[in-house]
């Protein structure tokens, strides 16, 4: 089950715990559980050992879109609480710093405006951008990369920045800090590919940004189980 914050998780969880009296496994995994180390490498050691059936696992959204691989995918039907964030931005000031991240990156031209940018194909380069992504030793300077790192890696999002702002960024021409550099991470439907089942429950999906960058690449059928039961079809004042 993806929700958007920790504090929904800690609810649904107190909430399913309290429901479940049959013996299901109920488990959660976000900051506030892990403490010291990496959520997605618990989430990763979580599925590699856990049982092929009857488990309930709480995570976020982000957690879910960064996770590096999903072991036995297609054993694992996916509920995602509201509608995910279509387009994220990170910006950051990265005037003395980007070549912990920039000699990994390569930059096209997407358009006259904008780079698509990924990580380069080569070895050193993918190994520099996990080793940042992972951050196992909870190093400070890593975790403001940590989040850019692990999406520059992830198929699940195409990157885009505007040439002004990469150049500006590279040849160390943000003027103090005042010209920041602004990533776009677009969500890509490969996400929610091979699993058994997924069903996103939200409201108005079709209004969504995510629909209307996804519906010519994903077909989305209403669950009548579902939406037979529901007390309300849109948010009311």
């Amino acid at each position: 089950i993806l929700q958007p914050t920790v504090e929904l998780i800690d609810q649904s969880y107190t909430d399913a715990t309290a429901r479940c009296s049959n013996g299901t496994i109920i488990t959660r995994i976000h900051n506030g559980v892990v403490g010291y180390g990496s959520v997605s490498s618990a989430i990763v050691e979580y599925l590699k050992n856990c049982a092929s059936c009857g488990e309930i696992l709480f995570i976020t959204h982000v957690a879910f879109m960064t996770l590096p691989y999903f072991d036995r995918k297609n054993e694992w039907e996916i509920i995602c609480d509201e509608i995910p964030q279509a387009i994220d931005t990170k910006e950051r000031n990265l005037a003395n710093s980007h070549q912990l991240i920039s000699d990994a990156i390569e930059a096209k031209s997407h358009d006259p405006e904008y780079y698509s940018l990924k990580c380069k194909e080569d070895r050193a380069a993918k190994a520099s951008l996990k080793k940042i992504a992972s951050n196992k030793n909870a190093d400070d300077v890593f975790s403001v990369l940590q989040d850019i790192s692990s999406r520059l890696l992830s198929r699940n999002f195409s990157i885009f920045v505007r040439k002004e702002s990469w150049e500006r960024t590279i040849s160390n021409k943000t003027k103090k800090g005042k010209y920041k550099l602004s990533l776009h991470c677009v969500l890509q439907p490969y996400m929610f590919s091979g699993f058994k089942k997924v069903i996103l429950m939200g409201a108005m999906l079709d209004q969504s940004l995510l629909y209307k960058l996804w519906s010519h690449r994903v077909e989305f059928k209403p669950m009548d189980e579902i939406q037979n039961n529901l007390r309300y079809f849109k948010h009311e004042l």
